[in-house]
């Protein structure tokens, strides 16, 4: 059996949010894993984030910036409501959870997350379950394998929470399947469809989210996209990102993204533009 201890340190908000509290922890956790497989408790993602980010369409196929997160900053949006919409990962912040993720059993894999509440990366206070969304359910399933030359991997999830018990607000839920299929040559493609179901109906939308990436040696190339469209306003967003990459030496890389994106909020205003960035990656 092996314990893995973790916590993630931050100076500011890696998403420019400038409402950000500086609180200076993000995530936190200890994991037991073994043959029966892994258990994390503390400040994390769910089941579904550590699952299935690697099918959730751009996520999988990233080679410069995040299309979730940074076209909506570059260029802002009118189209309000990024969970719903902009974001195609089922994540439901860092809140403390306790998780198990089975073992791989023929190319099949399962997971279950429970939370007392539903808290984003600075949250981490004690819930109260009267006026708080609280006690979470968040579940996924995936599924990978070899067919011929072409590698493919499947996955579905979903979450629910309950909305507060003096009734200010409704229940949340949504649903994700998602597919990454690998093939010779270097070209990896990724769709993934997220339904955000919940009670309240303004929250409620679809984000449909794409891409392809080819890798040439030390050089990578990306194409990504998505569409999001909340039910009742009307409200909707679309963006695509292009980016390149290259390998300049062991954990340095030379990268440019650059995107488009356009947004409506359902009642006649529109925002729309293109934004681009160079930079370079270290790591270690």
């Amino acid at each position: 059996m092996k314990v893995h201890a973790r916590v993630e340190l931050e100076g500011m908000d890696h998403h420019a949010n400038a409402n950000h509290t500086g609180d200076p922890i993000d995530e936190y956790f200890v994991t037991l894993s073994g043959s029966f497989g892994s258990i994390s408790l503390g400040g994390t993602a769910g089941a579904p984030v550590k699952m299935l980010a690697g099918v959730s369409g751009s996520w999988a196929t990233q080679v410069g910036r995040n299309l979730n997160f940074y076209s909506h900053e570059w260029v802002p949006s009118v189209a309000g409501n990024f969970g719903t919409i902009q974001h195609i990962r089922l994540d439901t912040g860092d809140g403390e959870k306790a998780t198990y993720l089975s073992p791989k059993f023929g190319g099949f894999q399962v997971g279950l997350s429970y939370s007392p509440n539903r808290a984003g990366d600075d949250n981490n206070a004690r819930n109260n379950a009267e006026t708080d969304d609280h006690d979470g359910i968040e579940g996924a399933i995936s599924y990978s394998g070899k067919f011929g030359d072409v590698g493919i991997a499947v996955g579905a999830g979903m979450t629910a929470y309950q909305g507060p018990n003096d009734g200010s607000g409704q229940d949340l839920s949504d649903w994700f399947v998602g597919t990454r299929l690998d093939f010779g040559g270097g070209f990896r493609l990724s769709v993934a469809h997220k339904q955000t179901t919940n009670d309240n109906d303004s929250s409620q939308g679809a984000v449909t989210d794409a891409g392809v990436r080819y890798v040439a040696g030390a050089n990578q190339f990306s194409l990504t996209g998505s569409r999001g469209e909340m039910d009742e306003s009307g409200a909707a967003y679309t963006a695509v990102m292009g980016s390149y990459a290259r390998a300049l030496g062991p954990g340095v890389k030379l990268f440019t993204s650059w995107t488009y994106n356009e947004s409506e909020d359902g009642a006649g205003s529109e925002n729309s533009g293109l934004a681009g960035l160079l930079g370079i990656h270290v790591g270690f």
